[in-house]
């Protein structure tokens, strides 16, 4: 396999984001009545690999229609021809069987139960949810709400704690989500795909207002995860440095980030604000780890988190949630090899 080629299954996979979704179930099983052990861990990060790799090759197989249209996303493989639908519905086939195989072998049924519900939640977004008024912005929520439940039932019982951390990744998604659909709202109205944003008139080049209903509706959002976040404060015991983050951290940024979606903004500012909002609200949504792990166990996470998001960006050759660091502007010989990009809108189905 060439280097292109497996960069291109690397962005198909969208392997920047595995990081965060074994977070999440590493974070279920620190909620749990019992604690991971080390080979529990590594056990959710490689079941994580498989099922993040898994489901986003299922959405970007559904989506390289509308993809094909935004200028922006000429260079992803589907859109691109570097790899073909087959490649894609190959990479569905063998990573999610494994990854459910592997969750009913290692850490028993229960636990394979919350991950298919987990999966068939993700795998129904992609295909018919995408498509369904109000399934189209919840559904991945629920998924991921799922997962964290799995991780839980991979090495004891779901606690108070779990049904909290839940809130939290179910509210972090959903407010993506509501940036993505905004972000995407005109091509969305185009294609007929019927998302919150859509139903509410909000557009993409127009941008929003405060009073605009779905600003109100993201403020919704922010406000249910500032809940979540607390609730442990409120019905246990947790230490400080629990506290301190989530008040001096989660609240401002919450705060902050809506800010910044007022107003008109290009695509690339919409993506540079979902990715400021993921990076700066992980502490507060994280900070659950402090109560499973302790403090050196948050920073660990956090540093796994993290460092794992720049190794998938750079094993990814066209990521658009992607951390740059300014590039020397390339010299005229440079520009004449770039390879100009294809005809917009010229998607065929093979």
């Amino acid at each position: 396999m060439s280097v292109r080629r497996f960069r291109a299954f690397m962005d198909v996979g969208r392997v920047q984001g595995i990081p965060v979704t074994a977070a999440i179930a590493v974070l279920g099983s620190l909620s749990a009545s019992r604690g991971p052990s080390p080979a529990d861990v590594l056990w959710l990060a490689v079941i994580s690999v498989f099922a993040h790799m898994g489901g986003a090759a299922m959405n970007e197989l559904w989506d390289r229609k509308l993809d094909s249209s935004v200028r922006e996303l000429w260079r992803k493989p589907l859109v691109s021809g570097a790899l073909s639908p087959d490649d894609a519905r190959g990479l569905v086939a063998c990573c999610v069987p494994v990854s459910l195989l592997t969750a009913l072998a290692v850490f028993g049924v229960p636990a394979f139960i919350a991950m298919l519900v987990a999966t068939l939640w993700m795998l129904w977004y992609c295909t018919g949810g995408k498509r369904t008024f109000l399934a189209n912005d919840f559904a991945q929520c629920v998924g991921f709400g799922a997962y964290a439940v799995f991780g839980a039932l991979a090495t004891g019982m779901p606690t108070v704690l779990t049904w909290s951390l839940v809130g939290v990744v179910a509210s972090l998604n959903l407010f993506a989500q509501w940036g993505n659909n905004l972000k995407d709202a005109d091509g969305d109205r185009r294609f007929g795909i019927p998302s919150i944003a859509v139903r509410t008139g909000a557009s993409s080049a127009r941008g929003l207002t405060t009073r605009h209903p779905y600003f109100l509706y993201g403020a919704g959002i922010k406000a249910a995860f500032l809940l979540f976040c607390t609730l442990p404060i409120l019905i246990a015991s947790v230490p400080m440095a629990y506290v301190l983050i989530v008040v001096s951290v989660g609240y401002p940024v919450q705060y902050f980030t809506l800010r910044e979606f007022i107003g008109q903004k290009t695509r690339p500012q919409y993506v540079r604000l979902l990715l400021g909002d993921l990076l700066l609200s992980y502490p507060a949504g994280a900070a659950i780890a402090i109560i499973g792990a302790g403090l050196w166990g948050f920073l660990l996470l956090a540093v796994f988190v993290f460092g794992g998001y720049v190794v998938g960006s750079a094993l990814q050759s066209g990521a658009e949630f992607r951390l740059r660091l300014p590039a020397a502007r390339p010299g005229r010989r440079a520009a004449a090899r770039r390879a100009p990009p294809p005809a917009w809108g010229g998607w065929v189905d093979s």
